[in-house]
């Protein structure tokens, strides 16, 4: 594993982020802002890389962090 990928998505209706990632069983967080979610989620990819297991070969793993936000917005009416 080169690269632990997290995406996050913001979910409007309940005011929140949450991150996953298929590279890390298991993971799943949240957080009101994406600055609060980061140390979050690196702390709970520490501790299931040790619960899952998983045998990493390398002293530092890069993180990316992919989030993603939808807008919706009103259509002008045609003049």
């Amino acid at each position: 594993m080169n690269t632990i990928i997290v995406k996050a998505e913001w979910f409007e209706e309940d005011g929140v982020w949450i991150a996953q990632s298929d590279d890390v069983p298991g993971l799943a967080g949240q957080s009101e802002s994406l600055e609060k979610l980061r140390p979050k989620v690196i702390a709970m990819i520490s501790d299931l890389i040790e619960l899952n297991h998983m045998q990493i070969q390398l002293s530092e793993i890069p993180v990316l962090f992919v989030a993603q936000v939808m807008e919706r917005m009103k259509v002008p009416a045609a003049a």
